[in-house]
């Protein structure tokens, strides 16, 4: 059971009970526990079978799950495993859009409250032989050079190159030595840049945002284009324009690729899709994208701020749980009966809001809102929000192998950093330390602590309110502060230790 609960006093004292690990132990059995899910009739491939012991030579003893007819038939086994992670192996054109909405379903019913209940990814590619590439390598990766069409903190990174979306021409690199070389206008379209700067700094991240679909994707302003063309991606001068230079190498180097603000990129509506070309050749080990259009956007852009605001904290998978979890937190603060709905989206075309505001008119689900006048200004926005929210939560998907460790470098001087003890049998203390008095009361970023051991029953020891969200398997601080001149945010909170 998860409850919306807070304690706001700080202090300093802490108490530790030595005899027991704490929840976020990665000593405790469910930190590793894993789960593989596949359609029977991909397991009974023997070239798909082989992904399958890819993610076994990873993740030892990583229980294996079967599904015919619907992934959701898989519900009653991952509920009774309640596994950290679970990978979904799919042929290329199985991972569809209701795939993932599917899955988005499934992996939220594994108990009975409505949040996310496990870190999850989708495994595939044009070939198994691809898919199972995906796996190969490190698990671990710190993000250093990255390559984007949006901005993020370069402050955070080694190198980066950035073509603006917000300037139309300008674009900016930050070069090896710290320098950053600001650009005024393009001196070529950009998708030439774009590819430059890919096959000589081969970057381990890449962020893009623009127009796209589910064959390529646009550099900011119609610069240029970024097309799936026969495994890998072709530079063109504009979109439906002509090539300027030779299709992109193979590129091994594991990488992450983020199209944060792109439509349809994460819709794999086969081998030829991004998605498969990205999970394949140009060697990128996850991947989240919009599977529809982008038109709310909090289920890329927040869960971009979750991974670089506090950096190293928070890995690539860790973000897209937490940002999955804030967003059911925020649906259901609006409209409980949108939060049990389950929308369906389709595989053919580009669905539009109306779609599924349709859907959520005829199942009424308005009747458990706060909303007293529809057609007033302050209806008509909260409408925007209970769509939004329900839009965003069912198609964001997430590539690759969940318990890739993909990470920015952590800053030496945190802004804010967590200590979880366990205090007593059932009791438990979180702790957020500030860097100073002043920090603590400008307030952080969002911080969250995801438990490798779940909980039963839990509540905090204080009266709520309505910044903190405690769940079995994490507990979610709001924009944590303190606002009595200490810097300790210390928050205490019961729940039985689940085996």
């Amino acid at each position: 059971m998860k409850r919306l609960l807070t304690f706001t006093a700080c202090a300093f004292a802490l108490t530790a009970f030595a005899e027991n690990p704490t929840l976020d132990s990665a000593s405790n059995p469910r930190a590793q526990s894993y789960a593989i899910v596949i359609e029977s009739e991909t397991k009974a491939d023997p070239a798909w079978a082989k992904v399958i012991e890819a993610l076994q030579a990873k993740h030892s003893g990583a229980v294996v799950v079967e599904w015919t007819g619907n992934v959701e038939t898989a519900q009653a086994a991952l509920s009774k495993a309640m596994p950290q992670y679970i990978a979904f192996i799919s042929r290329p054109e199985k991972a569809t859009r209701t795939f993932v909405c599917d899955v988005h379903q499934l992996t939220r019913r594994l108990d009975g409250d409505p949040y996310i209940d496990a870190q999850w990814g989708i495994i595939t590619g044009a070939t198994a032989e691809l898919a199972a590439a995906t796996l190969a390598g490190p698990t671990n990766l710190t993000v250093q050079n990255a390559l984007n069409t949006t901005g993020i903190n370069d402050g955070i990174l080694t190198r980066s190159l950035t073509i603006s979306d917000g300037a139309r021409g300008t674009w900016r690199e930050k070069q090896a030595d710290g320098k950053t070389v600001e650009h005024a206008k393009l001196d070529r379209p950009a998708a030439s840049i774009w590819a430059d700067f890919f096959n000589e700094v081969k970057p381990d991240l890449m962020v893009t945002s623009s127009h796209g679909f589910q064959h390529g994707f646009e550099t900011p302003f119609g610069s240029g284009f970024l097309l799936s063309y026969k495994g890998t991606l072709l530079p063109l001068d504009k979109p439906n324009g002509k090539p300027i230079g030779e299709a992109l190498p193979e590129s091994p180097n594991p990488k992450v690729f983020f199209p944060v603000g792109n439509c349809l990129v994460g819709h794999c509506d086969g081998p030829k899709s991004l998605v498969c070309v990205m999970m394949g050749k140009l060697g990128v080990r996850q991947m989240a994208g919009y599977t529809v259009v982008t038109w709310f956007g909090r289920g890329g852009w927040d869960m971009l701020s979750t991974w670089q605001s506090l950096p190293g904290r928070n890995n690539f998978s860790e973000s897209f749980f937490i940002n999955q979890v804030r967003l059911i937190a925020d649906l259901n603060s609006l409209c409980p009966d949108a939060v049990k709905f389950s929308p369906q989206f389709p595989n053919d075309g580009n669905p539009e809001p109306e779609m599924l505001l349709t859907q959520l008119s005829q199942a009424n689900v308005w009747k458990s809102s706060r909303i007293a006048d529809p057609r007033s200004k302050e209806g008509q926005e909260a409408v925007k929000q209970i769509l939004g929210l329900s839009w965003d939560r069912d198609t964001v998907a997430f590539y690759g192998d969940p318990a890739f460790n993909a990470r920015f470098a952590a800053s030496k001087n945190p802004e804010v950093t967590t200590e979880l003890q366990r205090t007593g049998k059932r009791t438990h203390r979180l702790t957020v330390h500030f860097t100073n008095t002043d920090a603590a009361a400008k307030g952080a970023p969002d911080v969250a602590v995801l438990f490798t051991q779940r909980i039963a029953n839990g509540q905090l020891s204080q009266p709520a309110t309505n910044n903190t969200l405690l769940a079995d398997d994490f507990i979610l601080v709001r924009s944590p502060k303190c606002t009595d001149g200490k810097k300790d945010l210390v928050i205490d909170f019961e729940g039985d230790v689940l085996p």
